[in-house]
């Protein structure tokens, strides 16, 4: 009996590491078309831009004082 149990966990465990493999692929596809989508437009999605610069608001610049 214990045979069998361990043959229902390892088929199980297979499954789910396979539908996770395929969610994973069809979430990076998903996100993939959709920058497809905006190049298309005409935006420049460069990962070295990141946050969108017309969406990123810059912080003010702080002046490091020291303590004396």
């Amino acid at each position: 009996m214990e045979i069998l149990a361990l043959d229902e966990f390892v088929v199980g465990f297979g499954v789910a590491f396979t539908t996770l493999l395929a969610l994973i692929g069809v979430a990076a596809g998903i996100v993939l078309a959709g920058m497809a989508e905006e190049e298309a437009a005409g935006a420049r999605l460069l990962w070295a831009e990141w946050p969108l610069p017309e969406k990123a608001v810059a912080a003010p610049k702080v002046e490091i004082r020291l303590a004396a």
